[in-house]
């Protein structure tokens, strides 16, 4: 045997599978990822998310079927994943493996809550997140509820599914005052329900457990979940949004708004700063999200301003559709993209960015005043006022803030809980990982670039200390500044006018729910 490769799903585990391969073999192993060319386009918004494992079951069924084709993987979990007619990789589902799910059919008891999850618009996820909530609402259960109710002998969480009848439905419901015990977040106003007194500060919660304290938990990321010194809901994990570029790159752009830094790129020479990557869409949702447009608090917006009209300008100069993941890495390897904006999972991901880089790499907020990284919740509960067993259900969310490692960041995200990062993710890739020269056979060539697994390490600590935004989206707020902006975008009105229109039907919406 002369050639070998790793597939490996185990951040930890494949540098020492390399060291041994290289020695026994005595030649350079082909690390399977998403960067490398295979043949097959990884059309997907993060295709550095998706595990070795799955695109190698992908490459081996296309090329022993033909295109399309679909791939179902039972193992601890059940992956899908679908090849389209054209040969690209196109995403799938993931959900609790078959004795993982079986095991929930054997417990019963008293009924604690009734969490109400929300499915996503299709079954086929085009993202890790997405797969994941394809998998747990469409497949089955979210694996961490039949996990407490195997744990618990009295207490019992019982589900409420309202894939079929959707979100808005939910939102009725809990505006005529049928409010479940714990509510998952995702997709709901939380912070109008919080000012509303819907949820309950879980700070008292936390503060009386007698395991866990304020100060294991990542600060920063504390008080991104923060209203008003309040923490209204747990987070299931995360990951860090942030531009990434060249050190010389992303030096010209900080402290610069979205527009002055695409000004400066194309003086120095690139196309643009973020080619085709950044749709109006993603412009206008990370917009709303970072310049605190409506105040749930006060039950005021503030659109016409100025800063949101200038907002809309620069998104009309975007694509309506952003580029495919297949596309834009090689615009930016290229050239002809200054920067990307890219998810951050774990300390692994840096070596991804210097590929597309060519070299060093340099993280930088999002362009906003408050010049904050993006903290993207992967789902959150909250304890409702209408719960009568705040124990139990606090006993359902303090899981999530525990000091047991964290293994699988691409599935699980980031974990609040800083010895849960050390001994899961932060100390298993330095005891696994050595300085030096590391070989990429990639769509770009063959790459020798040269690793620095201490300075990987300390770029996502600094991540992790920096001023974070937690995301909080209202779909009402969002429907109606994308229905304004589509207006202004076929020229039916100016930015100005779309932001007065705007101004007027949130501060509806916000009277209307105070």
């Amino acid at each position: 045997m002369t050639d070998a490769a790793v597939a490996s799903v185990v951040p930890a585990l494949q540098r020492a599978w390399l060291v041994c391969l290289r020695e026994q073999l005595g030649c350079e192993p082909v690390i399977v990822s998403a960067v490398a060319d295979y043949g097959m386009p990884i059309d997907m918004p993060r295709p550095v998310t998706v595990g070795a494992d799955r695109i190698a079951n992908a490459i081996a069924a296309e090329q022993t079927y033909g295109e399309p084709v679909i791939v179902v993987d039972f193992g601890t979990a059940t992956n899908i994943d679908v090849v389209d007619e054209h040969g690209a990789y196109r995403g799938g589902a993931i959900s609790p493996g078959l004795m993982l799910s079986a095991n929930a059919l054997f417990s019963k008891a008293a009924k604690l809550a009734s969490i109400p999850v929300i499915a996503p618009g299709r079954a086929l996820g085009d993202t890790t997140e997405t797969a994941m909530q394809s998998g747990l609402v469409i497949g089955a259960a979210a694996p961490a509820v039949p996990a407490f109710n195997q744990r618990s002998p009295d207490v019992k969480i019982s589900l409420r599914d309202y894939s079929e009848i959707g979100i808005d439905a939910l939102i009725t419901e809990i505006g005529a005052g049928n409010m479940p015990d714990i509510l998952d977040l995702r997709g709901l106003p939380a912070e109008r329900y919080a000012a509303a007194g819907l949820l309950l500060d879980l700070y008292p919660l936390l503060d009386a457990d007698p395991d866990i304290e304020r100060g294991d938990l990542f600060p920063a990321l504390l008080a991104a979940l923060e209203t008003d010194g309040h923490l209204y809901s747990i987070p299931t994990g995360y990951y860090l949004v942030a531009v990434c570029g060249n050190p010389e790159t992303i030096a010209l752009t900080e402290g610069l708004t979205l527009a002055e830094a695409d000004a400066a790129v194309r003086a120095a020479g690139f196309g643009s700063l973020f080619w085709r990557q950044l749709s109006r869409d993603m412009a206008l949702r990370y917009g709303l999200l970072l310049g605190n447009f409506a105040d749930y608090g006060a039950g005021t917006a503030r659109f016409t301003d100025g800063d949101f009209a200038e907002l809309l300008e620069y998104a009309a100069t975007l694509p309506e559709v952003a580029a495919s993941a297949a596309e834009w890495p090689t615009e930016l390897y290229e050239g002809g993209q200054a920067v990307c904006l890219t998810g951050i999972y774990t300390i692994e991901d840096f070596a991804s960015l210097k590929v597309y880089l060519g070299g060093e790499v340099a993280l930088t907020p999002l362009f906003s005043e408050q010049g904050r990284c993006v903290a993207e919740l992967m789902g959150g509960y909250a304890v409702t006022s209408a719960c009568g067993n705040t124990e139990a259900a606090w006993d359902f969310l303090r899981t999530y803030l525990g000091p047991e490692p964290r293994t699988r960041p691409y599935e699980d995200g980031l974990p609040l809980n800083i010895a849960a990062y050390e001994s899961g993710i932060e100390t298993p890739y330095l005891e696994d990982s050595t300085a030096g020269e590391v070989k990429y056979i990639t769509e770009f060539g063959e790459l020798t670039l040269y690793d620095d697994p201490e300075a990987n390490a300390a770029q996502l600590r600094a991540l992790l200390g920096s001023e974070l935004q937690a995301t909080r989206y209202d779909n009402t707020v969002e429907d109606i500044v994308m229905e304004e902006a589509e207006a202004y975008f076929a020229g039916a009105q100016s930015a100005q006018a779309a932001a007065a229109v705007i101004q007027d039907r949130v501060s509806l919406y916000l009277a209307e729910q105070g």
